[in-house]
């Protein structure tokens, strides 16, 4: 039987090697389009909207880059800015249609081309892989 300890190591070394494949067809699916920074903004943005403090937590980035990320992305009219009336620093960010559209399409792109990948597993793993896999979303949940 594993331990929580053996749980723990198996998922530090996994999990690292599954997000690099997705962030790979992310950007293949983007084409170079948006950088990896930029999609992480529109991903997060696709739950509703957010602020530039929370969105700077989100990616683990500075409030300089977060703000220089957002400016590309309101220039390509990916996103939209209001400014807070009370604190003019607190800007409250959300996609646009376009952006939401963009979002869409890349996610899409991206989730066919993993689809491809686990249609090589037999099917009686696809339901205990779906299994574990709630079983993390209900662990990191928050």
């Amino acid at each position: 039987m594993n331990s929580s300890a053996d749980l723990a190591g198996h998922l530090l070394s996994t999990i690292p090697r599954t997000m690099w494949r997705i962030r790979n067809e992310v950007r293949i699916a983007a084409k170079t389009d948006l950088t990896l920074p930029q999609f992480r903004i529109l991903a997060h943005l696709s739950i509703g909207p957010s602020t530039n403090v929370e969105l700077s937590e989100h990616l683990g980035a500075s409030a300089a880059n977060t703000c220089r990320t957002l400016v590309t992305l309101v220039r390509r009219g990916l996103v939209a800015q209001a400014r807070s009336k009370s604190d003019r620093r607190l800007v409250t960010v959300r996609l646009t249609q376009r952006g939401g559209a963009r979002f869409n399409r890349i996610r899409a792109r991206a989730q066919d081309q993993l689809a491809i990948e686990l249609a090589l597993i037999p099917n009686k793993d696809h339901e205990t892989l779906a299994a574990a896999l709630k079983i993390l979303e209900k662990v990191f949940a928050s």
